[in-house]
């Protein structure tokens, strides 16, 4: 691929957007389009009967995250109607890609849509709105497109699934409950009906949707792992293995089965087959994502105590990364994994490594602020967290959680909880630096209180770094 200036895209993206508004200003602006007849369904302008059931596929493979799924009905649909504009715009959208091949092939997708239907026009401009940073309007477009065609079960999911970047105070519980009255057989609404209930702290409710949801689409993999995450999420992990089994044997590709299992089988206690579940999904990857569930091995190592292996992971995402942000991730958790496992002589190698990709930013001061605290380089820690300066509230919690660390080597436990009283509470790293800092005052049964919030943590990000880091300064290893 030739690689394209900023100033070739952004030519680009201006004549993407002149395009649009040439084929149907009307189409594009939501205050101009009049609502179709009441059983209206999306209009899509190819002739090929093919190219239209891929399409819908890949949409409906897309609702339900499978997007490897969602990629390959895409490419089928091009492949049975190459001319066909929004196809390969839809396609752009859900492509494992860097963000700027994915803008020239939206664009490119535009530039064919001469024919181009008004709902094609609406979802074009959707696409290209949210890829461009507009969010809200892009919502707006999808909403547009919802009501014009009120009988269409994708068009109405789309618009519930962005509802709240366009601003929507309906309650999610009520707005998901009257799409599924609407379609009650489009199963993708209640995998989103049931994480709005866990998010909620309904179980109950949540498990019944999820049954719902695996009802309808019994042979799809995403069923059986929101199944298995809402059954993980209540302990019962024996059962939630078997369900990620079960979505691991519906597609060979299916990278979240492998996560999902890794992160039970941290949750019992059994690191190893963890690893060797994110090395898998790793397999099945590329790019940013091999190297993000390269790093998810190396926590499960870590946790595990194997630090030859964490540290091999980490060397081999390093390796895969395919551009220097997720290179720079990957050397920063090697010098956080160096110091809490006991090497703090290669913190700064890693963190020199680091530097040479950006040294002026909160990622990489608050990064080396922990990993110098938990090699008990506390001088080095301080003057991180200082370097930081303004900004948000997530950087500035993980700058008091370094301190609160070197204050706890230092061994001033009460100035560390002092420390500590400006972060965020809710934060696992808090809560163990917390409980480290409570274990020092012989306040054992705060200190065990929290330190159970740490591990009980039953869902899990595995590439978050600092899941790992957490578990692993409250005992876990």
């Amino acid at each position: 691929m030739i690689r394209r200036s900023a100033s070739s895209r952004s030519i680009q993206l201006r004549a993407a957007l002149g395009a649009l508004a040439s084929l149907s200003l009307a189409c594009v602006s939501p205050s101009t389009v009049l609502a179709q007849d009441g059983d209206a369904v999306i209009e899509l302008s190819t002739s090929s009967e093919q190219a239209k059931a891929h399409f819908w596929a890949g949409l409906e493979d897309a609702h339900n995250l499978y997007l490897p799924g969602a990629v390959r009905h895409l490419d089928e649909a091009v492949e049975a109607d190459p001319d066909w504009g929004i196809a390969h715009v839809m396609r752009a959208q859900f492509a494992a890609m860097p963000n700027s091949q994915r803008l020239e092939d939206i664009s490119r997708g535009i530039a064919a849509m001469g024919e181009a239907t008004g709902d094609e026009l609406l979802m074009a401009s959707a696409i290209l709105a949210g890829r461009t940073g507009n969010s809200p309007k892009a919502s707006r477009m999808i909403a547009t497109l919802r009501r014009n065609n009120p009988d269409d079960s994708y068009a109405a999911f789309w618009a519930a699934r962005t509802a709240g970047a366009r601003g929507s105070q309906m309650d999610p519980e009520v707005m998901w409950e009257s799409v599924i009255e609407d379609f009650p057989e489009y199963a993708a609404s209640y995998n989103a009906l049931a994480y709005h209930r866990w998010g909620t702290n309904d179980q109950s409710g949540a498990l019944e949707a999820v049954r719902d949801y695996l009802r309808l689409a019994p042979d799809h993999p995403n069923p059986h792992d929101s199944y298995a995450e809402i059954l993980q999420g209540m302990g019962h992990y024996a059962d939630a293995l078997t369900h990620y089994g079960h979505a691991a044997a519906r597609a060979d590709d299916y990278t979240a089965a492998h996560t999902g299992m890794a992160e039970t089988y941290v949750l019992m206690g059994e690191y190893e087959q963890a690893a060797v579940h994110m090395e898998r999904a790793a397999e099945m990857s590329a790019g940013v994502a091999q190297a993000n569930f390269l790093r998810g091995a190396a926590n499960a190592y870590m946790l595990g105590g194997d630090r030859s292996e964490a540290m091999d992971a980490l060397t081999a995402a390093a390796e895969a990364a395919p551009n220097d942000g997720a290179r720079q991730v990957a050397y920063l958790q090697m010098a956080l994994t160096a110091g809490l496992m006991g090497e703090g002589g290669d913190v700064q190698v890693h963190l020199d490594q680091a530097a040479g990709l950006g040294d002026d930013t909160p990622l990489f001061h608050g990064m080396s602020a922990l990993a110098h605290a938990a090699a008990g380089h506390n001088d080095e820690a301080d003057a991180a967290a200082g370097a930081m300066g303004d900004v948000n509230a997530f950087w500035a919690s993980m700058g008091e959680v370094a301190k609160g660390l070197a204050l706890v080597n230092d061994g001033d436990a009460a100035a560390a909880m002092n420390a500590l009283s400006g972060a965020d509470m809710t934060d696992p790293m808090v809560q163990a630096v917390m409980t480290l800092a409570l274990d020092d005052l012989d306040r054992d049964a705060e200190a065990e209180a929290l330190r159970s919030n740490v591990l009980n943590r039953r869902m899990l990000n595995l590439t978050n770094p600092f899941v790992g880091a957490s578990r692993y300064l409250v005992g876990e290893h």
